[in-house]
């Protein structure tokens, strides 16, 4: 029996002695582990560190070389250039925008001077229309007038020469009667002087 609880005994012993050396194991791992990671990390920062240092020199060298400046300056004119062609290209666009609205306006003007020259030409032809019409019309009067006036005289040279008859008419009648009558006093005087003869 003690011999059964000795082996035992051992038998845990060793098993914890194992135990805790895959846990000193373990930790030492973690341990080399996190050493590891934290060298790898400062590796990569001063090695970063270094490459920004000489990308900021070469930068540095760079803006301040010759090459880099007539880059800068050939930017700086094709900037220039495209600005100009810019500008050039917005002022020619306002000359034609300006021209076509003086087109535009030359052009309304023009319509409207057309439309009143139409305007006053139908005026004139109205007025004129009138005009004739009442030329033409003064003209029917007046001809009427006229007409009427012939007409007038007409009857009125009738009735004088119906007078101027009626009165040599009547003259040639009182002429006729007045013959007659010096006829019939002749007569009867023949007759009282012949009748006279014979008294005597």
């Amino acid at each position: 029996m003690k011999a059964a609880a000795r082996a035992k005994a051992k038998a845990d012993l060793e098993e914890a002695a194992a135990i805790a050396q895959a846990k000193a194991e373990r930790q030492q791992k973690a341990r080399q582990e996190a050493e590891a990671e934290r060298i790898e990390a400062e590796v990569v920062r001063r090695v970063a560190a270094e490459v920004e240092k000489r990308v900021q020199e070469k930068v540095a060298a760079y803006l301040q070389s010759a090459e880099f400046k007539r880059k800068i300056e050939a930017q700086k004119q094709e900037a220039w250039k495209q600005m100009k062609l810019r500008i050039e290209e917005d002022a020619e666009r306002e000359r034609k925008r300006i021209e076509a609205e003086e087109k535009r306006k030359e052009q309304a003007e023009l319509d409207e001077k057309m439309r009143l020259a139409e305007i006053l030409k139908e005026n004139r032809r109205k007025i004129e229309e009138q005009r004739r019409k009442m030329a033409e019309e003064q003209q029917r009067k007046s001809e009427d007038r006229l007409k009427e006036i012939e007409l007038k005289t007409k009857m009125q040279q009738e009735e004088a020469s119906r007078k101027q008859l009626e009165e040599s008419q009547a003259e040639e009648e009182q002429k006729r009667i007045l013959n007659k009558t010096k006829r019939s006093r002749m007569k009867i005087s023949f007759g009282l002087k012949k009748g006279s003869g014979s008294v005597w």
